[in-house]
């Protein structure tokens, strides 16, 4: 069930609907029943693996949670009768130890449902390609569970909160199923921590005329991204990337310029089409973009991109690593080796790397994604590493780095190293990735008229209307960057003014939008 469908619109409706006319109480109940249905009408055969995850969750945080209390029970008897150091150290360690094994044994299951649905047939193709033997074609017939990227990694935030005692276990497993399938959301995020949203979740929400429009202003919003922009760009895309062989120089430019558009506004458009939904039942869901086109650098972009998958892995994968005691001490030990600056940044370098080969195997099992998390992690890496001698650079060539033109130029540069980097996942292979990244250099104008080229993209009318989409998507990004909250603003205006914006966003998706089975039946993200 898209999210641009006729059956979701309706869906939600009835959703809605239901929602407003129970009494409070058990509002959240309608979400639950809601989310369940959406999830058995979208992926059936993998219900299953929802289930899993989830009971496996709830229980295991129930006794994480118990032994967070027995240990804090038992450290206020130790500090009663003045225990020694030792002894409070002793239990610490022990109760840590208690903890972790049930933690490893949750992810044990969970991401190993997760790595073996995505993964395991992908590795053995790889390996013995069309002499796979059908004993190990284990995930024949077998579709990957709708979404399981992205509840997996919701469960186990809550699993690891927990472990700290950030969170107390939830009691009710109804509610905490709603935390984890909660439908808007677990398809393609945000990815959602249970001690921002269990309040949200199970509160009786009562009617609001602005909420709702402004939940139908953001589904509208995404809508346009994804179907008047992102799916336009798409047909370009799809025959350069497909057929790359007979492409280079500036069609190349053009194609990786397009897709690095066509994935923002396919990604960011779902993410506001789930938030507007959440948004007309009072559920907040976290903006998952930060105008990242704007990014001034590589860390910078990743802050601004994706921000819930960015801020999962710096929060449970790079900070426990990089400010870890073995790594403090590797850095220390490496000192003599790499300098006293490099032994320092070690710790850091190691994390960031680790973190990236995370979000590229996330994307994907196959090598050309491990290699997006590598060239990321290079990228970032060396910047750090370099910065000084940069600093230097400009002091000597005296250029004002609070100039407009300075931002401007890091700006696109960023924007440059981005779009190249998305070669990697969206190319067929690695080696087609490097084929079109070297092809660019091959600059020959007349190339780019290219008659094998959709001749859709040719013709004034849709230029004008990408032209005109990107043109007020930009102005929006510039308000938003400059602090500007757009639907509060457009929301003060006299009411002829709001309601032409809101017809003109309702008819541009309406006419202009890009339909037919192919585009409509998925999202890039979907897949991952």
């Amino acid at each position: 069930m898209a999210f641009t469908s006729l059956s979701f619109l309706a869906f939600v409706t009835i959703c809605t609907v239901v929602y407003f006319i129970v009494p409070k109480k058990i509002r959240w109940w309608v979400l639950l029943a809601g989310s369940f249905a959406f999830y058995l009408l979208s992926s059936p055969k993998t219900f299953i693996f929802l289930l899993i995850t989830i009971t496996t969750s709830f229980f295991g945080a129930k006794v994480l949670t118990k032994q967070n209390l027995e240990y804090k029970t038992q450290l206020a008897e130790l500090k009663e009768r003045n225990a020694t150091k030792d002894e409070k150290t002793e239990l610490r360690v022990a109760s840590r130890t208690q903890k972790r094994k049930v933690v490893f044994v949750l992810c044990l299951i969970n991401f190993g449902i997760l790595a073996f649905m995505k993964y395991f047939s992908v590795y053995m193709e790889e390996i013995f390609g069309d002499a796979l033997p059908d004993w190990l074609n284990f995930n024949a017939g077998l579709l990957i569970p709708l979404g399981i990227s992205f509840y997996t990694f919701t469960s186990m935030s809550y699993i690891i909160d927990t472990y700290h005692a950030k969170v107390e276990a939830e009691t009710n497993i109804a509610k905490f199923a709603l935390y984890v399938s909660f439908f808007p959301q677990i398809i393609q995020g945000p990815i959602a921590r249970f001690r921002f949203m269990k309040d949200q979740l199970y509160e009786g929400h009562s009617f609001s005329y602005d909420r709702v429009t402004k939940g139908i202003q953001l589904i509208l919003w995404g809508c346009m991204k994804k179907m008047v922009i992102a799916d336009r760009m798409a047909v370009i895309c799809n025959e350069v990337f497909t057929n790359y062989t007979n492409y280079d120089g500036i069609t190349v430019i053009v194609a990786a310029v397009c897709y690095s558009i066509q994935i923002y506004g396919d990604f960011s458009g779902g993410i506001d089409i789930a938030r507007g939904v959440a948004e007309i039942v009072g559920i907040k869901l976290a903006p998952n973009f930060d105008q990242p086109y704007f990014a001034q650098n590589m860390g910078d972009f990743w802050n601004r991109w994706h921000i819930s998958l960015s801020s999962w892995t710096r929060d449970y994968i790079f900070y426990p690593l990089s400010l870890s005691k073995p790594m403090s001490k590797l850095g220390t030990a490496l000192t003599g080796v790499l300098g006293k600056r490099l032994g320092q940044q070690f710790p850091i370098i190691a994390g960031t790397f680790i973190a990236f080969t995370f979000i590229g195997v996330w994307h994907g099992a196959e090598f050309k994604y491990l290699a997006y998390g590598f060239y990321n992690a290079i990228i970032i890496s060396g910047a750090m590493v370099v910065a000084p001698a940069l600093k230097k650079i400009n002091k000597i060539l005296r250029v004002n780095t609070e100039a407009f033109s300075w931002k401007v130029f890091r700006m696109l540069r960023t924007f440059t190293l981005v779009t190249i980097g998305r070669l990697f996942p969206r190319a067929v292979s690695f080696s087609a990735a490097i084929s079109m990244f070297t092809s660019m250099f091959h600059l020959n104008p007349g190339t780019f008229f290219n008659k094998d080229l959709p001749s859709f993209a040719y013709e004034p009318r849709e230029f004008i209307v990408i032209f005109i989409g990107l043109a007020v998507w930009f102005l929006v990004s510039v308000l938003r960057e400059q602090g500007v909250d757009v639907r509060d603003s457009l929301a003060k205006q006299n009411l002829w003014f709001r309601w032409t914006i809101y017809f003109a966003l309702f008819f541009s998706v309406i006419i202009f939008g890009v339909y037919g089975p192919e585009v409509i039946a998925t999202f890039i993200y979907r897949g991952f």
